[in-house]
């Protein structure tokens, strides 16, 4: 999730570590850092209370993760060596399109994928495929 925006009066390093969170690159793994750009910042649902939307929106994206015979550099990937010494690649590939949230789009947003408002809203509609994941075994490519 990117979005930007903190609570009034904060930066991103105090508001992240009065939370118990690391940035990128700290241990136990990142729950937020800037995008490649700085002008977007990455953060994770649980320091969802940090962020205040009054002035920024919300830009929501999804990624699925792809096992590949092999690197497509399509995508950002990590190769997995395995006990065989054979490689195993892993691909995050976009999927879907770029949802932007302002105002009460984000409140509506945040009721009913964190909490457990109902929503008819067509928007939110479209995103529940990739927030509702299917259970079972994933298409065999």
């Amino acid at each position: 999730m990117e979005g930007s925006g903190l609570a009034h009066g904060s930066s991103i390093p105090a508001s992240c570590e009065r939370a118990g969170s690391r940035g990128a690159g700290g241990a136990g793994g990142a729950l937020w850092s800037f995008g490649s750009s700085r002008e977007r910042l990455c953060f994770s649902p649980v320091l969802w209370s940090l962020v205040d939307f009054a002035q920024f929106r919300l830009l929501v994206q999804y990624a699925a993760a792809r096992q590949l015979p092999a690197v497509s550099y399509r995508n950002p990937f990590t190769a997995v060596r395995l006990a065989t010494g054979r490689q195993l690649v892993v691909e995050r590939e976009r999927v879907g399109r770029d949802f932007e949230l302002e105002g009460e789009e984000v409140g509506r947003f945040a009721g009913r994928f964190f909490g457990d408002a109902a929503s008819d809203d067509d928007l939110l509609a479209e995103m529940i495929p990739f927030e509702r994941l299917a259970e079972g075994l994933q298409d065999y490519f």
